[in-house]
């Protein structure tokens, strides 16, 4: 089952049963507008990322929040702080970088690139640079030596990382070194980890 699937699969499940939606949150397509921008502010991103764009306008998989154009989606009514659970703009996501992080980093070996996830606490961000290699960031710590190549493009973290079989890679400061079906590093109370093996993703 490839990502859109598993996407669509989610927005069903959260549609028939609301409590799931803490799990994941999926929202309605980007308007064309907004993917223009997105193309012509970006243009190395690739039709994988427009296309993820042109399924769920940002979204939110447990406690990974993805970025899209901001705007307002459905947040049920037993959910107390709503602004926490909105997806940001990714380009108040890129202003907000481009000026925190010079304060504590070189940002010239990493630009340009494409903010379009990160922890909803915002310790860890995730860029997609001008290569499509995806380098996750330390916001918490502040500091460039913690920095991680995470997947080698945008599909590879979404339908493989995220959404699948390497999820448990995520917690590991050497991703390309993980091994398929080792779970050590889940911790027992991970439930995106339990939902996706339910689904048999993972």
């Amino acid at each position: 089952m490839e990502w859109k699937d598993k996407i669509e699969t989610i927005r069903k499940k959260v549609k028939r049963d609301d409590s799931l939606w803490i799990l994941g949150d999926i929202h309605g397509p980007a308007d064309e507008a907004f993917l223009e921008r997105v193309k012509s502010t970006f243009p190395f991103v690739n039709e994988t990322y427009l296309d993820f764009l042109r399924v769920t306008d940002g979204c939110r998989l447990s406690t990974l929040s993805f970025f899209g154009s901001g705007s307002e989606a459905f947040v049920p009514e037993h959910v107390y702080d709503k602004s926490s659970m909105r997806c940001s703009c990714i380009f108040d996501e890129l202003r907000h970088l481009n000026t925190t992080l010079p304060s504590w980093r070189k940002v010239d070996n990493i630009s340009p690139f494409v903010p379009f996830m990160k922890t909803i606490t915002g310790a860890d961000y995730y860029l997609i640079l001008s290569d499509g290699r995806v380098l996750e960031i330390d916001c918490e710590y502040k500091q460039a030596k913690y920095d991680v190549i995470r997947a080698h493009n945008f599909s590879e973290i979404l339908d493989e990382i995220v959404l699948g079989h390497r999820y448990p890679s995520l917690f590991t400061a050497e991703p390309d070194e993980y091994e398929v079906g080792d779970l050590t590093m889940i911790e027992d109370d991970d439930d995106w980890a339990a939902f996706l093996r339910q689904q048999g993703w993972l």
